[in-house]
């Protein structure tokens, strides 16, 4: 295991196919438009409340689960430079070590306002202003550098996908398409939701939707009353899945 597993849910969505070593940055890419005909996602952030919850990163293959690490996920409300804030933590634990991941947003739109991520192998800062997004990045072996991105309106931050999706009005039937900033991918890159059942997962009733993210695809559980994600399921290779579970 390698670094790249203590990135945050949605880079491991994202290259949860990709072989497991340090890459190269990426370039930035333009800002990206969904493909499909979904209609843009209409968020509802009052359906939003504080949590605290501990996820286990399995990898299941054959019908053995092995452990990969853990994630601690904690969302609260907050100030930032004196003004109300929505933040995300997650610390990510594996045989590597721990990530810091912390996301700032406004709790009245989930526009985002800064993102910051901390390992012993890199480093990741960035600043929404849109229509840039500025910042810099470190990783082991390789000198710091400076972002500068261009980006459209309506982009948020990968790192509060979670929250995003938990603060759609999930319904059957539902589909919705918006866009977030994922510095790993190259930018911005489209999200697409779409619902496509309910399950019990023990005493919680869920909305069960796949949700695409840079061409890849997971099922993400999604409380109907807590409004939170509480598990998520990759496959990316045949008879490999990867689980993030309570």
């Amino acid at each position: 295991m390698t670094s790249r597993l203590l990135f945050s849910l949605s880079t491991i969505l994202t290259f949860a196919g990709l072989p497991l070593y340090a890459q190269a940055a990426p370039n930035a890419a333009p800002p990206a438009a969904a493909a499909s005909g979904s209609p843009p996602a209409r968020l509802d952030p009052t359906r939003i409340a504080p949590y605290r919850q501990s996820l286990r990163l399995l990898k299941v293959q054959g019908g053995t689960e092995e452990q990969m690490g853990t994630l601690e996920d904690r969302v609260f409300l907050g100030e930032d430079n004196g003004k109300p804030a929505i933040i995300r933590v997650q610390e990510v634990t594996g045989p590597t070590g721990s990530m810091l991941d912390s996301a700032v947003a406004d709790p009245a739109t989930l526009m985002p306002r800064r993102h910051s991520s901390h390992s012993e192998h890199r480093i990741l800062r960035l600043e929404f202003s849109p229509p840039r997004v500025t910042g810099s990045f470190w990783e082991q072996g390789d000198p710091p550098f400076t972002i500068d991105d261009k980006v459209g309106d309506g982009v948020f931050d990968s790192n509060m996908l979670d929250v995003l999706i938990s603060a759609l009005p999930l319904a059957p039937g539902y589909t919705g398409r918006l866009t977030v900033y994922l510095y790993e991918a190259g930018g911005p890159v489209p999200v697409e939701v779409s619902v496509n059942g309910s399950e019990a997962l023990g005493d919680q009733d869920t909305w069960a939707a796949a949700v695409t993210l840079n061409k890849r695809t997971a099922q993400y559980y999604v409380g109907k009353t807590e409004h939170r994600v509480v598990q998520v399921i990759s496959t990316p290779a045949p008879g490999i899945e990867i689980r993030l579970v309570r």
